[in-house]
């Protein structure tokens, strides 16, 4: 009878089996990643990280940017109506209804799309809507930075070149409509290179989804380019707004030492056109220094910003390593720019006792009694005459 052989299987070492553990959570990471509820799957070890707890992670977004959107809004739309139902329409009122009209863009456009990004870092429409996000703000902010250049040569032909109309109405509005198209031009791009970006906080078991230039993007030819582009323009814009002011500020300085002069020295004043003449230089310092300050915010509320943008573009492991408390404070760096959209309107209030007098007037119905959105070219809301010729005094200050 021939012997029969049986030939068992080597046996294998128990160090070669998947532990049970870690079989189940290799199971359920992709199961996880099958239902898109984004759970992750780490490379290099068979570690699963969820989505970080909503309010946790995203606090400050969800106080933020309601906030911001309503008094935005607000306020901006108080500012458009003011400057163009109930003062007369020049160049200076349609600076400033154009810089509501980018303000309002941004919120009623941009803000709403991120709030959805943040509260549905996994829905389809996250990256259609991060998209049009970064589109929306950044066209806006480049045609943002355009318009003030135009107003600032615009205060530098009227100050320093001592041209009565200066920018007119029309070029103004054609200057307007080619900066916002070249805006959008700019910021095609975005459409390849935003998406979502995920930082994983190893310390704390989570991930933490929002919408930013995509991690692989950021090796790409049009990635380079797009920076490039922008740091051009940002500092051409930067540099023609410091030329330009640095220009009107010393105008300004001489004339506010000839007003000194004048006053401890009255005989020197003249008659009544050299004092129509200083009434005159003085509303045109006071609408200068208006816009200087508008340009200060503008600058100072994208300077956090660029430094949150630089962080995240360079190391990302800075961001990973915060505390929930740390990415609150650096989540508000990265929405600063929005101070830019809710700013103006409190500028005007501050700088204009006229303006204060007109929301004073809307909220007490007052507006309504002359027709609510009937153009005029003065505001008359004071009883008595003399008043009534402060308020034909202002409207000058509108025409400078």
């Amino acid at each position: 009878m021939n012997d029969t052989s049986i030939t068992l299987p080597p046996m294998t070492n128990d160090t070669d089996l998947p532990m049970a553990s870690e079989r189940t959570d290799s199971a359920k990471a992709m199961a996880f990643v099958a239902n898109g509820t984004g759970v992750v799957m780490a490379s290099k070890a068979n570690v699963t990280y969820q989505e970080g707890e909503l309010f946790t992670w995203h606090g400050t977004e969800l106080i933020v940017l309601p906030m911001m959107m309503v008094l935005g809004i607000a306020g901006n739309l108080l500012v458009f109506y003011i400057y163009h139902f109930r003062w007369r329409s020049n160049t200076v009122t349609l600076f400033k209804r154009m810089l509501a009209v980018l303000d309002l863009c941004n919120l009623v456009l941009a803000l709403p799309s991120l709030l959805y990004t943040v509260v549905n870092p996994g829905s389809d429409g996250f990256q259609i809507n991060c998209i049009f996000m970064s589109f929306v703000a950044l066209s806006t902010a480049i045609a943002s930075g355009c318009l003030l250049v135009i107003i600032a040569a615009d205060r530098f032909m009227k100050l320093c070149l001592l041209r009565k109309t200066g920018i007119g109405t029309i070029l103004a509005k054609k200057l307007f409509a080619v900066s916002v198209i070249i805006a959008c031009l700019l910021d095609i791009p975005t459409v390849w290179l935003f998406g979502m970006t995920t930082v994983v906080f190893k310390h704390y078991q989570v991930q933490v989804s929002y919408c930013f230039i995509k991690t692989e993007s950021k090796n790409g030819v049009i990635f380079y380019v797009y920076i490039a582009m922008l740091s051009l323009v940002f500092m051409a814009v930067m540099a023609a707004l410091f030329v330009l002011y640095a220009k009107v500020i010393i105008v300004l300085r001489r004339l506010a030492e000839k007003h000194d002069e004048l006053k401890r020295r009255p005989s020197l004043a003249g008659g009544a056109e050299t004092l129509k003449r200083q009434k005159q230089t003085e509303v045109m310092q006071k609408s200068a220094v208006v816009f200087i300050a508008i340009t200060v915010v503008f600058f100072a509320s994208y300077a956090p910003y660029f430094v949150t943008m630089i962080i995240s573009m360079l190391d990302q492991s800075v961001e990973a390593a915060m505390s929930p408390g740390l990415k609150a404070i650096y989540d508000l760096a990265k929405l600063s720019p929005l101070a830019n959209n809710v700013a103006n309107p409190f500028i005007y209030s501050f700088t204009s006792e006229h303006f204060r007098e007109e929301v004073k007037n809307i909220f007490t119905f007052k507006a309504c009694e002359k027709g609510f959105f009937r153009r005029r070219a003065f505001s008359f809301s004071r009883s008595d005459r003399s008043k009534e010729i402060s308020e034909i005094s202002d409207s000058r200050e509108q025409e400078t």
